[in-house]
């Protein structure tokens, strides 16, 4: 646990309205030998580094008192993800929304925020996901847990209609998604068009354009084998190159496997 994914529009988050957002999972609800061996002082000053904006599921006190105190603000947080941004780079647009998501064991929460970026003036949806359980992922892919597979879907549906209600008022610049999926990122990994976890329109296509993710060409979640932790991105003027894997190390630690995406610009 403690894998850390990063979604970045360019290398600098402060300044030519560029930004920077990353996925950490700060394993608070995990077994006790991922729980601490995820640094949570040692990440938020990282992050504090170089990026606006941090998705966090399975967060906790501990860790919004590191972020905090590193400077960041927090959405209105729900259980079992929050949102952390810088608020001198960002200004939220409107009320935070949330959900809770289908799940076949414990059920999954998402939330879901709209930023005005300040230099650039574009607007940004930045949605965090901490899916809930849908029994084996080798069920789910090979398509013989025909339960699971409803549930999932039912979920990645609550997924997409949660982005879609808070574009219905106003049409963001880009839209970025990530978090901890769970067994559905296994199912985006076998067939990432048909999960993308991006919003789609009523004909079930691509609402953005330019559609791009990023996910771990290996498990990510020992203990329950499956490739958990993604991030997407969808707009214009998306970098498409840039999304590549690489390692963020000085909050590694044994038991934390940490990783990284980046994807452009704003």
């Amino acid at each position: 646990m403690g894998d850390v994914l990063s979604c970045g529009f360019g290398s600098d988050a402060w300044s030519s309205g560029r930004l920077a957002v990353a996925v950490w999972n700060a394993a608070s609800g995990a077994e006790s030998k991922y729980k601490h061996g995820a640094r949570k002082t040692d990440a938020a000053h990282e992050f504090a580094d170089e990026c606006a904006v941090v998705i966090c599921p399975e967060s906790d006190r501990d860790n919004t008192q590191a972020f905090r105190g590193e400077g960041y603000s927090t959405i209105k947080p729900i259980k079992g993800v929050q949102i952390f941004y810088w608020h001198q780079v960002l200004e939220t647009a409107g009320s935070p929304r949330s959900i809770e998501m289908a799940g076949t064991g414990r059920k999954g929460t998402a939330v879901s925020q709209l930023f005005r970026h300040k230099t650039s003036g574009e607007h940004v949806l930045i949605t965090g996901v901490h899916a809930g359980h849908y029994n084996h992922s080798s069920g789910l892919v090979n398509g013989t847990d025909r339960q699971g597979l409803q549930v999932a879907a039912e979920a990645m549906e609550q997924i997409r209609k949660l982005q879609y209600d808070m574009l219905s008022n106003y049409m963001a610049d880009k839209v970025v998604i990530g978090g901890d999926f769970n067994e559905l990122g296994d199912l985006i990994r076998a067939d990432r068009e048909r999960w993308m976890p991006l919003p789609k329109d009523t004909s079930g296509k691509p609402l953005l354009r330019h559609c791009r993710g990023s996910i771990h060409s290996t498990k990510t979640l020992k203990s329950c084998e499956v490739s958990a932790d993604l991030i997407w991105v969808g707009g214009g003027s998306i970098d498409t190159s840039a999304v590549q894997d690489h390692k963020v190390r000085r909050c590694r630690t044994t038991k934390a496997k940490l990783m990284a995406a980046t994807t452009s610009a704003c």
